[in-house]
């Protein structure tokens, strides 16, 4: 292994360690950066550097740790740049660490987090084409090996890997809160080629799922549901939900009463009073429930059937339809406008009524 480390100054003592001989404690681990710079790595001994240990009087694991692992880190950084790891150069670390006074587990962290880096930037490459052939299977392996990387440490980020595409993809074909049959499809292909087995909790499936109808309602055939209503000729029904028909009223809030007034008495229990007699009404505009009934939804009409009575509104009789978070209003080219409340799925309903209305 080439020279990795460049010589440092020592610090100088401050003038109290001058005046009691005392060594600099920080310039141990410089006079040990030193020794790895001045001579060939295999030639140093781990007395060299008891040495250095023993006359700053220093535990170096201790004191010096975090300046031990970047010495390590930095031989290791070397050791790597030709994507492989040679029996030589496994050997010079493993004399490194025995002079650096390193325990396995450091350098188990160190090693699985730089050589583990390096496996999957070649890993993430090979998977940019979202397929994983058995050629790219065999080229990661070799370097796993080169690289002396534990198997289960190159299978978990494997699999992190593959599992974070497949969660990328599946996240961007539902960006747009539609998941077309093409991108299902293609998603299906995508977990078969990377061998990745998905399995969502049970809100998820309910959600992509709802995807899938928005955009079938928007690009494919509308579901049609079974309907216990009359239809016309070639009418298809597409929605029907418990509903609650209402309606914008003008109310009387309160009456006022004003003008100057005075009262005299013409005869016992007769008054006549002067002055004007003013009346203001104080009015607001409420939503009324007026019928409670059953909505439904065809290809040709709204149909209301209430308890009260029965209603119908043409589609071409509409100009929009208004969503709300529990309902929609029905803006007509005439007369009042109805909102029908209902209890959930009033996305399906905007959604299929502003499809029927276009398509009509």
């Amino acid at each position: 292994m080439k020279a990795l480390f460049t010589p440092e100054t020592l610090e100088e003592p401050n003038w109290l360690q001058r005046l009691f001989h005392i060594l600099p404690k920080q310039n141990a681990r410089i006079e040990l950066n030193n020794l790895l710079a001045s001579k060939p790595l295999m030639e140093i001994t781990p007395e060299d550097v008891a040495e250095i240990a023993g006359r700053y009087k220093v535990d170096l694991y201790k004191e010096c740790k975090e300046h031990l692992n970047c010495m390590y880190a930095i031989a290791l950084t070397e050791a790597l740049k030709d994507h492989e790891i040679t029996d030589a150069e496994l050997w010079e670390l493993s004399h490194l660490k025995s002079l650096l006074y390193l325990k396995d587990a450091d350098i188990e962290d160190l090693h699985h987090t730089m050589a583990g880096d390096l496996y999957k930037k070649h890993l993430e490459k090979a998977l940019s084409d979202r397929r994983y052939s058995p050629e790219e299977q065999q080229a990661l392996e070799a370097l796993r090996n080169s690289l002396k990387l534990s198997e289960p440490l190159a299978a978990k980020i494997s699999e992190d890997a593959r599992k974070i595409m497949v969660d990328n993809f599946l996240r961007s074909s539902v960006s747009d809160q539609r998941f077309s049959e093409e991108e299902e499809k293609e998603f299906q292909a995508l977990c078969r080629s990377l061998g990745v087995s998905v399995d969502f909790d049970k809100e998820t499936y309910e959600l992509l799922d709802k995807f899938k109808l928005y955009w079938l309602i928007e690009n494919g055939e509308l579901p049609e549901k079974q309907s216990d209503i009359h239809l016309q000729k070639n009418e298809k029904c597409y929605f029907i939900a418990p509903a609650e028909w209402l309606e914008t009223r003008t109310v009387t809030k309160s009456v006022r009463y004003g003008g100057p007034s005075v009262s005299i008495r013409i005869m016992r229990g007769v008054y006549y009073r002067t002055g004007g007699y003013n009346v203001q009404r104080i009015t607001a505009e409420e939503t009324k429930v007026i019928d409670t009934g059953t909505l439904y939804l065809t290809s040709k009409r709204f149909v209301f059937m209430g308890e009260k009575k029965n209603s119908t509104i043409r589609l071409d009789k509409i100009l929009s339809v208004i969503p709300y978070s529990n309902g929609i209003e029905i803006a007509k080219d005439s007369g009042r406008n109805p909102m029908f409340r209902i209890n959930g799925e009033v996305d399906l309903l905007a959604m299929i009524a502003g499809r029927v209305i276009n398509d009509y």
